[in-house]
């Protein structure tokens, strides 16, 4: 009797880990055939983790898996990839692409909302993740932004940080002949200043100031290894968890700090009448805005109308929230963009005796009194930019 109770305790045991294994394996794996029920293909998933193990270990960028999602899928117009449980739809097709941006924008208008506003006022409230009319009005008042004739009168904001750069290295060029800096931090700090004047209205000099608050606090906001990569897996994984504890993703001392800078500057100029062209002023203006109506086709986008466009009721927080979001999208990028331009043309000397040539033809012409119009009449320069400079730029740019 008493064996019998053994046996029947330990099979007892046995049916319930199975059964624990059962639930789990089904929790882990619910929704991993919703690409195979339409026929998709997609990216096997790992339990839990998705297609994502690749990024989670390091073992590969999120740029590298989907280059390769693409290269793998190359003939089929969807591909599938999962976000740990979240299905997510690849586009390869450019002409779907177009319907989507184009033709049907209007039934594909909202991001996707990563971290909520209510937590995280200045990451949540920017225009990638607002939605709906409220996404409509601000694109309304952001995009005269970047028209030929803003990006114009912005033009004298960016060559007085160009001026200051060329200083810097002028002067240094004076004690020595030859000297080794570190390109990522150079372009970085002309990065900050550029953004500095552009967005948020201040003139900041990171070249002869290397530790001003504006930069410290740039790259904090910028940074997001550590504590920041653990926080952004939690809200891509369990984000009503993270609401929930309202966890921001900002640091709190940059956010305060920029969110000082912009509201400072808003009275200043509200008190003194001063007039800038950069955001904050554009945003500043869109507050006084009546209702208008869309133009059916953006000229420089080419995206249809997506309805009226109401008054902005901005607040100062939204403003800063905007300004912030032009931080983070042109801080990194701008940065490696240049550092990478600069290595391909030291390694690519014809390229680089090309490109001088260029520009002392277009100073020469301009008596040195660089306009955008000059800048933009270049056309090597764009191709070095672009990386399409020749063969051998490209397939550096490749590698």
């Amino acid at each position: 009797m008493c064996i019998f109770s053994t046996l029947w305790s330990f099979s007892y045991w046995i049916a319930i880990v199975i059964i624990l294994i059962y639930v789990i394996h089904l929790v882990a794996t619910w929704n991993y055939d919703y690409f195979s029920k339409r026929n998709i293909p997609y990216s096997r998933p790992v339990p839990f983790l998705g297609s994502m193990t690749p990024q989670l270990f390091g073992r590969k960028s999120n740029a590298d898996v989907v280059w390769e999602l693409y290269q793998k899928y190359k003939g089929h117009r969807l591909s599938g990839f999962f976000q740990f449980h979240k299905p997510i739809t690849f586009i390869n097709d450019p002409e779907l692409i177009k319907m989507i941006m184009v033709k049907d924008f209007d039934h594909f208008v909202d991001h996707e909302t990563l971290i909520p506003s209510q937590v995280d006022p200045l990451f949540g409230g920017n225009l990638f993740f607002l939605k709906g009319q409220r996404w409509r009005d601000m694109r309304n008042a952001l995009t005269p932004t970047f028209t030929s004739s803003k990006m114009r009168s912005m033009f004298v904001l960016l060559n007085q940080v160009g001026q200051q750069m060329a200083e810097y290295l002028q002067d240094l060029h004076k004690i020595h002949d030859v000297h080794t800096m570190d390109m990522k931090d150079f372009f970085t700090r002309f990065s900050s200043d550029v953004i500095a004047t552009a967005a948020f209205g201040i003139k900041v000099n990171s070249m002869k100031d290397p530790t001003n608050e504006f930069y410290k606090a740039g790259k904090q906001l910028a940074n997001f290894e550590g504590l920041k990569n653990l926080i952004l897996l939690g809200y891509l994984f369990c984000s009503k968890l993270m609401t929930m504890f309202r966890i921001p993703f900002l640091a709190r001392g940059a956010s305060d700090f920029f969110r000082n800078v912009v509201k400072t500057n808003i009275r200043t100029r509200e008190k003194e009448g001063i007039i800038r062209p950069d955001m904050i002023h554009l945003l500043m203006q869109a507050r006084k805005v009546e209702p208008t109506k869309d133009t059916q086709q953006d000229e420089n986008t080419g995206n249809m109308s997506i309805g009226k466009a109401g008054k902005l009721d901005l607040t100062d927080e939204d403003i800063v929230a905007q300004a912030v979001v032009f931080f983070l999208a042109g801080f990194e990028t701008t940065s490696t963009l240049l550092c990478y331009t600069a290595h391909l043309l030291a390694v690519n000397e014809d390229a680089q005796v090309r490109l001088q040539s260029e520009i002392d033809d277009m100073l020469r012409e301009t008596e040195e009194n660089i306009t955008y119009e000059a800048i933009q009449a270049m056309k090597y320069l764009d191709m070095v930019i672009s990386g399409d400079a020749n063969e051998t730029l490209l397939h550096s740019f490749a590698l």
